[in-house]
C-alpha cells in the first residue's frame, strides 16, 4: 500500500510538472503486474484507481519490475528516507 501511495504522489507530481512520457520502475512485482497494460483487473478501488486515472493522462506510460537486489541504491535511499521520517515525527 505504501508503494502505491508513493507512486500516486510521483505520478501527480510528474503531471503537475508537465511530464508526458514516463517509465516507472518498481521492486513490487504485484504492483508492476497490476499497472501493466495486460492487467485484467475487473474492479479497481481507492488508491490504485487514482493511479490508473493519472496513468491515463500520460502520452506514454510503462511500468517495469526491477528486483530489489538489482536496485540496491534506490532501496537504501527509500529506507533512509523512511527512518528519517519516523525520527522526525
Amino acid at each position: 500500500m505504501a508503494e502505491c501511495l508513493a507512486i500516486r504522489l510521483a505520478l501527480i507530481s510528474a503531471l503537475e510538472n508537465g511530464i508526458q512520457f514516463l517509465s516507472l520502475k518498481t521492486d513490487s512485482l504485484v504492483l508492476a503486474k497490476a499497472l501493466s497494460p495486460k492487467s485484467h483487473l475487473v474492479q479497481v478501488h481507492g488508491v490504485i484507481s487514482d493511479v490508473f486515472i493519472c496513468i491515463s493522462k500520460f502520452k506514454s506510460f510503462s511500468c517495469n519490475f526491477i528486483p530489489r537486489t538489482a536496485n540496491v541504491e534506490a532501496d537504501a535511499l527509500a529506507k533512509a528516507s523512511l527512518s528519517n521520517f519516523i525520527v522526525n515525527l
